[in-house]
């Protein structure tokens, strides 16, 4: 106030200034002192020079002083919000830089995602297009059931099962296959299942009949393994099956055919034989009739395993019927 102690009138000599309250003048540039005490405190104080308009020269300064804790105050305030907007730019960037890089992983994703379903679509094709034109019987069996695709998820009986067993998949899942199975083949297939159920066996194969609604039996090469993956119920079988019906036919006809042939051949006078074109005249086969006739038993010769048929003909005819024989076989002849 005017009349105190701290009142400086105007136009009073200013006799605390230093040096550098007088560069503005000077120089003419606005400059910022360093922390200046006085009797009122410490002051950093900012001089701007004013200059004549006409002359172009300072003729006066303007001076603003701050309190040193003031101006350092505001300076940090303001330090700390620049610095705060700078890291707020910082995680913002970071963040759009992640987001970014999150999205091209999540494209590169969503590509490799898609090609795993067209995978697993033309998997699931082609494995349905095999499954249901294989050539052999697939079901799959829990305990002592068939089980159908109506409960469970997946497939479980092809068309090819159904046709062997003359049987829908809808009858096959309603019956149990030891009801369906041939009494003769059963004791053996039941042992057969507890054993790979235990764990004790890997799985089976066997020739068995299954019994068809007409009453008629139906030969099948059966092969059982367990089936444990993730949504099947325990105790769990592939079952595959091979119509063998014609080979079992076939092996009956050969049977009866070559039992035949045995009565017939061991009750023709002399003997039968078969041999290699060789000078032992080695035996293949020989009937029965060889030991009425030579005294020797028929296996004692096969393969020349204790003489040889060269041995049971006299020397002196030995070289004229190797002679017949090579002529014979030259002309497809008989001797």
């Amino acid at each position: 106030p005017i009349g105190s102690a701290d009142y400086s009138p105007s136009g009073q000599l200013y006799k605390e200034a230093e040096q550098a309250f007088y560069t503005p003048f000077k120089e003419g540039k606005t400059m910022i002192t360093g922390p200046v005490s006085d009797r009122w405190g410490k002051w950093i104080s900012v001089l701007v020079p004013i200059k004549d308009s006409d002359t172009n020269k300072v003729i006066s300064v303007l001076g603003m002083d701050y309190p040193v804790l003031a101006w350092y105050e505001e300076a940090v305030n303001h330090t700390i919000l620049a610095s705060f907007f700078v890291i707020c730019s910082i995680i913002i960037l970071i963040v759009l830089l992640f987001s970014l890089g999150r999205n091209k992983e999540l494209r590169y994703e969503k590509k490799k995602l898609q090609k795993m379903r067209e995978k697993l679509t033309e998997s699931e094709s082609l494995f349905s297009m095999v499954f249901d034109q294989a050539n052999i019987g697939i079901a799959v069996v829990h305990d002592y059931q068939f089980t159908s695709s109506e409960n469970m998820n997946l497939p479980r009986m092809n068309p090819m099962f159904e046709k062997i067993m003359d049987r829908s998949k809808e009858e096959l899942s309603s019956i149990n296959w030891p009801d369906i199975t041939h009494p003769d083949d059963l004791a053996l297939d039941l042992k057969n299942f507890e054993n790979c159920k235990n764990g004790l066996t890997n799985g089976y194969d066997m020739e068995k009949r299954f019994i068809r609604p007409d009453g008629s039996s139906v030969w099948v090469h059966m092969m059982i393994s367990p089936l444990k993956l993730r949504g099947l119920p325990e105790n769990c079988h592939l079952c595959l099956i091979e119509d063998i019906g014609e080979r079992k036919e076939l092996e009956k006809t050969l049977y009866d055919s070559e039992r035949s042939k045995a009565v017939f051949l061991d009750n023709l006078p002399g003997m039968m034989y078969r041999c290699y074109f060789d000078k032992d005249w080695t035996m293949q086969y020989v009937s029965n009739g060889f030991y009425a006739l030579t005294g020797y038993k028929p296996e004692s010769i096969l393969y020349n395993r204790d003489l040889s048929f060269n041995e049971l003909i006299l020397p002196k005819y030995r070289d004229k019927l190797w002679d017949k024989w090579q002529t014979s076989i030259k002309e497809k002849g008989t001797i």
